[in-house]
């Protein structure tokens, strides 16, 4: 076996590496999910406290998943092996995903079709 695959092999092994994933996969998302519902009870404007709670996650999920795939050699959630291109993906459509939901958050909590 070559040595950056037993090296590579090492890190998907930590326990950090294991928390940084269920991180950027479960944990982070869910909080979005929880948070986006929280800015619906909420009135349109000005932002609170659940708005920079949004944003902050955004930035945290980004930041977990780029130290995974740069220092804990971070895997797809398929498996494979992560690079710099899945990176890239991920954090785009992390930033488009997250700004979609919170403009239609806030949509739906202007038009007051929830309450």
């Amino acid at each position: 076996m070559s040595r950056t695959k037993q090296d590579s092999e090492e890190k998907q092994a930590t326990t950090s590496g294991c928390l940084a994933r269920f991180y950027w996969m479960v944990v982070g998302n869910t909080a979005l999910a929880f948070l986006a519902m929280a800015i619906l009870e909420q009135k349109w404007w000005p932002p609170t406290w659940r708005d920079a709670a949004f944003w902050v996650v955004v930035a945290s999920l980004a930041a977990v998943r780029f130290v995974d795939v740069r220092l804990l050699g971070g895997r797809t959630g398929e498996g494979t092996p992560a690079t710099q291109a899945h990176l890239r993906r991920y954090l785009v459509m992390l930033v488009v995903v997250a700004a979609a939901l919170w403009v239609l958050a806030h949509v739906v909590a202007r038009a007051e079709w929830i309450r």
